[in-house]
């Protein structure tokens, strides 16, 4: 019983540290997108860029 118990402990910590960081990587893209078109950077050399939409830069 432990055993089962362990593994789905183990298996929700992965899931979760694998959503957080996957969280930054998408706050990291939000920033940099940022930067780049307060620099005056294009909207879609930043969306090729950052991986962001065009349409999320745009919102920016």
């Amino acid at each position: 019983m432990c055993e089962v118990l362990d593994r789905y402990w183990n298996s929700g910590l992965a899931k979760g540290r694998e959503e957080g960081l996957a969280a930054g990587r998408q706050e990291r893209a939000v920033e940099t997108a940022r930067i780049l078109k307060n620099s005056g950077i294009d909207t879609e050399l930043i969306a090729k860029s950052t991986g962001l939409s065009a349409e999320e830069v745009r919102k920016l």
